[in-house]
């Protein structure tokens, strides 16, 4: 994954030189506008480091195994007075494993890990949205001395869909007319989330008119309903008319008593006055 993978860093817990969580995982995953709004599932190759089959994990040897630290009997710390003050420290021998490893396993030169790829099926649920954070417990890093694996949290990066724009549970969407078109009424079709559907204007709609189709949105996110779609309605002005066109058009603005620029002449009319 490259730069969309990355380790967090998170774990520890439990004593030192005891069982240690394993580190949390972190992945950014794109998904595309319409997964996102059904949910799917989802089948992710992650690098992490996992159990080395041959030493069981042990770090040591197979056929030997790991040793308690005699100098911190296992505790991984050793304490230090100094004066009226015990300083604690890692112990320096076993370098807070609290275990001595004599002969170290080949495999995984006594890490007790192996890098490896690891395949699991993730669930996106319907209606997830840009930024929000998919968490699978036990699927970070392997803990230490059998402590409890991290766990991965997939990053949610949806893409564009250039149909439709997304605010919450809400889309919206245009849909272009002529002026025609918004004068008379019409049908046009339009793009919903379940497919193409046809959207009937009434005579005399205004540009920039917003048509609500309710529980036509996207699904409300581990719960009921869904959110609305909204369409604009843009209104196109032809920017060209043949002469008799316009001439109907001229004689339509006279009847309704409304003051439009004069005709211009064609470069003929202008030369000789006709």
């Amino acid at each position: 994954f490259g730069d969309l993978f990355g380790n967090l860093g998170f774990g520890g817990g439990g004593r030192r030189g005891g069982p240690q969580r394993g580190s949390d995982l972190k992945m950014v995953l794109d998904v595309p506008f319409m997964e996102a709004v059904e949910g799917s599932e989802r089948e992710l190759t992650i690098p992490k480091r996992v159990d080395c089959e041959d030493c069981k994990g042990t770090g040591a040897e197979p056929g030997t195994e790991p040793t308690t630290c005699r100098d911190c009997n296992g505790r991984g710390q050793v304490v230090h007075t100094q004066g009226f003050f015990r300083v604690q420290t890692t112990c320096p021998r076993c370098r807070g494993r609290g275990q001595i490893i004599e002969h170290r396993c080949g495999t995984c030169s006594g890490s007790g890990t192996v890098q490896k790829e690891s395949t699991l099926t993730v669930r996106i649920p319907a209606g997830i949205d840009e930024g929000q954070t998919l968490r699978v417990p036990g699927a970070g890093q392997p803990g230490t001395l059998g402590g409890p694996a991290g766990n991965l949290y997939v990053v949610i990066r949806v893409e564009a869909d250039e149909r439709f724009e997304r605010q919450e549970y809400d889309i919206f969407s245009e849909v272009e007319i002529s002026m025609f078109q918004a004068v008379l009424g019409t049908k046009v079709k339009i793009d919903t989330l379940s497919g193409t559907t046809e959207l009937e204007l009434e005579p005399g709609t205004q540009p920039e008119t917003v048509i609500t189709r309710r529980n036509e949105g996207i699904p409300v996110l581990g719960g009921r309903g869904k959110g609305d779609h909204h369409v604009r309605v843009k209104v196109t002005v032809p920017k060209k008319l043949s002469s008799d066109q316009e001439d109907k058009l001229r004689e339509l603005a006279q009847e309704m008593g409304l003051d439009v620029s004069a005709k211009k002449k064609s470069l003929v009319g202008r030369l000789f006055g006709s």
